[in-house]
């Protein structure tokens, strides 16, 4: 069988433990690269921490981050987005203020 496209995300499944990434990890992204392999990366983490990992690999990959929320090209332009309704974001602020116990966990 034969791949054209292989998606992964990073927290537990190619960074370490320490947060970063492994010389074999390394090695097999580019491998995948030079096999005209298309790699995505499909995480929740945020654009640039993304790009940064992408560009110190020196390779073309797609990125989906923060939570499927944005989409962007091997070339880093942002091909699709999808932001939360303004209201609904202000509704969410509102909580902290209102409920005062309620707090954010990681």
């Amino acid at each position: 069988m034969t791949y054209s496209v292989v998606a992964s995300d990073l927290d537990g499944t190619l960074l370490s433990p320490d947060h970063t990434l492994p010389l074999y990890t390394k090695e097999t992204l580019k491998l995948l690269a030079e096999k005209n392999i298309h790699f995505i990366f499909a995480t929740g983490r945020h654009y640039i921490d993304v790009d940064q990992i992408r560009n110190g690999l020196g390779i073309n990959a797609y990125m989906i981050t923060s939570n499927g929320a944005r989409v962007h090209n091997t070339n880093g332009e942002l091909i699709l987005t999808h932001n939360l309704d303004p209201d609904i974001v202000h509704e969410l602020c509102l909580m902290e203020f209102d409920h005062p116990n309620i707090g954010f966990v990681e």
